[in-house]
């Protein structure tokens, strides 16, 4: 990364979730270097996304663009559906292991 694109990192990072890039490769670290819901790892030269609450702007974590933007926007930050989903997957794999 050159410098520039180093000091327009750092201040996209500050201006849109309030942190710095070495809080950003703090957490990312604590995560083991992958997104923080599928483990997927970064491709070299290329970032995960900083995951944050709307409402409130805290940052949650660091996830890969898939998890980011798809999977947790249609769960819409809600408890109920995230449950929700959870239970059924587990249901629904638990009835494809039957099959086996």
């Amino acid at each position: 990364m050159t410098e520039k694109q180093r000091k327009t990192r750092e201040y996209n990072l500050r201006r849109r979730y309030g942190i710095g890039i070495e809080d950003y490769d703090k957490m990312l670290k604590k995560q083991g270097g992958k997104c923080a819901i599928c483990g997927i790892r970064p491709k070299p030269g290329k970032h995960l996304d900083v995951d944050h609450n709307h409402k409130t702007g805290r940052v949650r974590g660091i996830l890969c663009r898939y998890c980011n933007s798809k999977l947790l926007k249609h769960l819409r930050d809600n408890k109920v559906r995230a449950a929700g989903l959870v239970k059924y997957l587990t249901k629904a794999l638990n009835e494809d292991e039957d099959w086996s």
